[in-house]
């Protein structure tokens, strides 16, 4: 194996704008977590029931969404 080719192997770990050695990046988790993760199951399902509830009535009331 050449030396090139050892460098372009090792190249494809390197994130994509590099870094001097020893310098630190840090990123913001990904996402927060949702008020449903908070919820035990029996509420989630009591609140995913309740959101379909609104949700068929307003579908099928769609006057009551432009007022």
């Amino acid at each position: 194996m050449e030396g090139g080719d050892s460098e372009k192997r090792r190249g494809w770990m390197r994130p994509a704008i590099r870094q001097k050695r020893d310098q630190r990046v840090f990123f913001r988790p990904a996402h927060r977590p949702s008020f449903f993760s908070s919820l035990s199951p029996q509420e989630f399902v009591d609140v995913s029931n309740q959101m379909y509830i609104v949700s068929k009535f307003l579908f099928q009331n769609p006057k009551l969404i432009s007022e």
